[in-house]
């Protein structure tokens, strides 16, 4: 049991980022010394030899520098220098795959490790296959319904998907709903992220029928385990509204606040909540249209939520439907840059949040 909350541990870690992870074996109390390490890589004798003895201080030896190695990947990966980390972190895999095989749990804090660099690099291949060792080990020493084994799948489904390779993402994604399933049953906050992360898939590869029911379950189950002001209930709402935006079927959104319990028939909270502003603008300015979106033939619906003071004047603006970094980025600035007519409630001005939808076509 010790071995399957240690090495749990170091995965729920690596979904928090690489920092939290990487000198996990000098900084968790429970996390394995190098001494203890090389005891447990190595079968008691009576009578240690002269060479045993050598070779312990060798891979003691090894393992220090490992674990400094391993310290350097966390400067550089924070620093975002993930070209100069790279190197650093293969020695570091390399040492302790050495001196301790390729299953120990400090050899798979190595492997997280690399996979993150890859990943932020861009190098989905390569990390990929980080991952699928990492879960095969897992199911190995673990087993394949543990939930630690979901959390592998979700990374190797997001890595799946950014190759295109969608058939295989889903099953991934799918699979990891059902062990959270099983292992947490249906009303547990971990069900509900696994159902929000399927649900996300559908909505980028355009299955939208497919994603409605899964993010009305996610929004529902969030909204009860963690309350409605929670930001992870917050989110999961937003993009259940993104599929209304972004196959134009605005009028829907009161239904689906009906669905979850958020409406509200007072005068105050229909000002308040604005909706699509558009049409409210007294000036929208248009968003460009790049040479590098030209190029990428980038096209789609960018939906911006913003929050207008009591003068009019935009005070934030966040991307709300996850749109093509290409055409939020243009959409972002002209909506900072856009003004309405000051929104009075009993004749007082207040602040107004609410969504500027922005269309773009190849041009």
């Amino acid at each position: 049991m010790k071995r399957t909350s240690l090495t749990l541990r170091l995965i729920v870690r690596w979904t928090l980022g690489l920092a939290l992870l990487s000198a996990l074996p000098l900084a968790a109390p429970e996390a394995v010394s190098i001494q203890a390490a090389l005891q447990s890589n190595n079968q008691p004798i009576s009578q240690e030899s002269t060479q045993s003895r050598q070779q312990n201080t060798s891979s003691a030896e090894a393992l220090a520098e490992a674990s400094r190695l391993s310290l350097t990947v966390v400067k550089l990966y924070n620093e975002g220098k993930y070209d100069e980390a790279l190197p650093s972190a293969k020695r570091a895999l390399e040492l302790r795959e050495r001196a301790l095989g390729p299953d120990h749990e400090m050899v798979q804090s190595a492997l997280l490790n690399l996979a993150e660099i890859y990943t932020a690099k861009k190098k989905y291949g390569e990390a990929q296959k980080l991952v699928e060792r990492l879960l095969k080990t897992y199911e190995k020493t673990v087993g394949p319904e543990d939930a630690g084994t979901a959390i592998f799948l979700d990374k190797l489904a997001f890595l799946t998907y950014l190759q295109g390779d969608f058939s295989k993402s889903e099953a991934a994604y799918k699979r990891a709903l059902a062990i959270r399933e099983k292992v947490f049953g249906q009303n547990h906050a971990e069900f509900a992220t696994s159902l929000y992360m399927l649900a996300e898939f559908y909505r980028f590869t355009g299955k939208f029928e497919k994603a409605q029911p899964l993010y009305e379950r996610a929004t529902l189950l969030r909204g009860k385990l963690l309350g409605r002001e929670n930001p992870d209930y917050l989110k999961t709402k937003d993009r259940y509204f993104c599929l209304a935006y972004e196959t134009h079927q605005e009028e829907k959104l009161k239904e689906l606040e009906e669905k979850l319990g958020d409406a509200s028939n007072s005068t105050k909270d229909a000002l308040v909540e604005g909706g699509v502003l558009n049409g409210r603008a007294i000036s929208l300015p248009r968003p460009s249209y790049s040479e590098e979106a030209r190029r990428a033939r980038a096209r789609g619906r960018v939906v911006i939520k913003v929050t207008i003071d009591e003068q009019g004047n935009v005070i934030d603006a966040a991307d709300m439907c996850g749109g093509d970094p290409l055409l939020v980025k243009p959409s972002l600035q002209s909506a900072r840059a856009a003004r309405f007519t000051p929104t009075k409630l009993s004749g007082q001005p207040v602040k107004v949040t609410g969504v500027i939808t922005y269309n773009f076509v190849v041009q």
